[in-house]
């Protein structure tokens, strides 16, 4: 009896090759400490300012509270505010005690009083920082919010009322024709926040909105009118950034430069519902730093951001910071360290980089990761998660491709970037096998 030989059976397998898109993420959010783009670039870092003292900014037996910079071709001076009150200066020659208090961080204004400066004011005393070093003012000066436009100083003391000097002398408040004086707004705005020259204008920022004021020349053609109206305004987060002004508001990121924006709409639910009253912002050219709280898996976290004001593009940075001020170029306090931003230059550990990608289904059936081809710059860890598992490995890119096995099942498939340093993702191409007893 002839017995048929048998072939056995062809296992089909098919294989897709799949490029996995960098330039999105899980939830529209999930990128934090990285520049969108179609690669994964090191977006806001930061550098720590040198020590003065041991490894602090402040003098012994001190406490730093927030620290302002003056800086130009000749020098840098900062203004060190401690939690005793007590602020001093810190020049090329030295440590001095200013002889000024402040009870909380200061208000800032740009001015020229026959230097280019800035004033720093609680609401009660008033200190002038600049190439001179910091220098206590008389507590007539003392301000909430301050402008210098129209060679005049504008201040407001948590009062709709707002007070101008004389034209080309910033102590000069008398009231008097081709002097000083002040003008009394409608008190149904609530106080004034903030204040910024902007296109040949004062904008003043109240709770709900800004004002317009024309104010050049003579006191007579002084005229004030509404600009607009947003959604509630956290005071301490607007600035000028750029050729805009820019802040948080209670229903996300607004900007104006002549159009009211809203910017960055898909992080607006990260921000909206938590309280910001704490929050503050600065600005280096068209860059955005904001201390916020934030909505980050489900739980509120301290975060720092970075945007651009135009609006093409920004990151969310895991890193509870605080004391952020802007003068001549941003300040932040990071575990009682002064610190500048700095975008795409961090130190390790110093802002944890994350970044989840929008979840794929290669076959819509259980399927095998089988590999991930990675091309990378720096030390990144990378997470394949699956319904079935997760695959972690370690990548020690030097820009050019390389290949990490992975045998993963599962019918659904994520990646997850991270890390502390300033290592970039280039390009990330997963491997799926489908078929074959998978």
């Amino acid at each position: 009896m002839k017995i048929p030989k048998k072939e056995p059976l062809a296992l089909t397998v098919r294989t897709k090759v799949s490029s996995v898109d960098l330039s999105k993420s899980q939830d529209g959010v999930h990128r934090y400490g990285f520049e969108p783009g179609e690669i994964l670039r090191c977006g806001a870092g930061a550098r720590p300012l040198p020590p003065l003292f041991g490894d602090s900014l402040a003098p012994s037996g001190e406490t730093l509270r927030a620290a302002f910079a003056f800086a130009n071709n000749s020098a840098t001076v900062y203004a060190l505010c401690c939690e005793s009150g007590r602020v001093y200066a810190h020049t090329a020659s030295g440590i001095r005690n200013s002889g000024a208090t402040f009870h909380s961080i200061p208000a800032c204004a740009r001015v020229y009083d026959s230097e280019e400066a800035f004033l720093l004011s609680d609401g009660s005393a008033c200190v002038k920082l600049s190439a001179s070093g910091v220098t206590a003012q008389s507590s007539t000066l003392a301000f909430s919010a301050a402008a210098f436009y129209g060679d005049r100083l504008w201040t407001a003391n948590k009062t709709s009322r707002i007070r101008y000097s004389a034209p080309a002398n910033i102590r000069d408040f008398t009231a008097q024709r081709g002097r000083g004086g002040w003008i009394d707004l409608p008190d149904q705005h609530g106080k004034i926040l903030a204040m910024f020259p902007f296109r040949n204008a004062l904008y003043l920022f109240w709770e709900r909105g800004a004002q317009r004021l024309e104010g050049k020349g003579d006191e007579q053609d002084f005229r004030v009118e509404d600009a607009f109206s947003c959604p509630r305004i956290y005071a301490d987060t607007i600035v000028a950034a750029g050729d805009r002004l820019v802040w948080l508001t209670e229903e996300g990121v607004c900007s104006y430069d002549g159009t009211l924006r809203m910017l960055y709409e898909a992080y607006a639910p990260l921000f909206a519902p938590l309280d910001q009253s704490q929050a503050r912002a600065a600005a280096d050219g068209s860059r955005y730093w904001l201390q916020a709280n934030a909505y980050i898996d489900g739980q509120p976290e301290q975060v720092f951001v970075a945007l651009r004001a135009d609006g093409t593009g920004g990151c969310v940075n895991r890193r509870a910071v605080s004391a952020l001020t802007g003068a001549s170029h941003s300040v932040f306090l990071d575990d009682g360290k002064a610190c500048v931003p700095a975008p795409g230059n961090s130190w390790e550990g110093f802002f944890r980089r994350e970044w989840r990608s929008v979840p794929a289904e290669p076959f819509a059936q259980r399927a095998l990761l089988r590999e991930l081809r990675v091309r990378a710059r720096g030390e990144l860890t990378l997470t394949a998660v699956s319904d079935e598992g997760t695959r972690r490995m370690r990548v020690r890119g030097t820009g050019k491709p390389e290949r990490l096995a992975c045998r993963l099942p599962g019918q659904t498939f994520c990646y997850q970037v991270s890390t502390d340093t300033d290592g970039e993702m280039l390009s990330l191409t997963a491997v799926y096998e489908c078929g074959g007893g998978v």
